[in-house]
């Protein structure tokens, strides 16, 4: 069973990662899909914390529209931001302890670029976001935050020889959760 379940997950990425369509003179694939991992550092000055690097890991599919330089996308992705801070010692002694705090967002995104310079091998893109995250934390955190969320993602980069994307985002959806990001990612399937 798990066999069959796998070859026609096969054949069904193959013919969406073949399909193609012509724009301005080239031929350009239909969709195409990307994974990407990168580093975050948090936006938000959250309680006095300090700032750490955290990271990003994610998958998207995108259609690219034939006649318009214009591409739309279905993203999912886990990114997190990463605070240590001072917490008191309660008893004899006193002092402090120096604790980690993690919030970590995992959500659904929609997505919307517009390419310049599509099909040339340094295409750069301006790209704007929507998506629902699931929030949490890890280590100790300093308040109950697990909740969902609304989260706005601009973004903008550059995609090299086919192949390779370089990202700049941002996501902005709550307290302690706001992150910049820069992500490396691989295109299967483009052009």
């Amino acid at each position: 069973m798990k066999k069959i379940a796998i070859r026609e997950l096969l054949i069904v990425l193959t013919v969406f990662l073949m399909g193609s369509v012509v724009g301005n003179g080239q031929i350009l694939k239909s969709f195409e899909g990307e994974v990407f991992g990168g580093i975050t550092v948090p936006l938000s000055n959250a309680y006095g914390m300090n700032k750490n690097s955290g990271g990003e890991i994610g998958f998207e599919v995108r259609y690219n529209f034939a006649k318009l330089p214009v591409d739309v996308g279905l993203q999912w992705k886990w990114t997190s931001s990463c605070y240590t801070f001072q917490d008191p010692i309660v008893g004899p002694g006193g002092g402090y302890q120096e604790l980690d705090a993690t919030y970590q967002t995992k959500g659904l995104f929609i997505y919307g670029d517009y390419n310049f310079r599509r099909g040339k091998k340094v295409c750069p893109f301006l790209g704007v976001g929507l998506g629902y995250g699931v929030n949490n934390t890890l280590d100790f955190p300093l308040y109950e935050v697990d909740r969902n969320t609304a989260v706005f993602a601009p973004r903008a980069g550059v995609e090299l020889w086919h192949f390779l994307r370089l990202t700049a985002n941002m996501n902005i959806s709550r307290n302690c959760f706001h992150n910049a990001t820069l992500s490396v990612g691989f295109v299967l399937g483009g052009k």
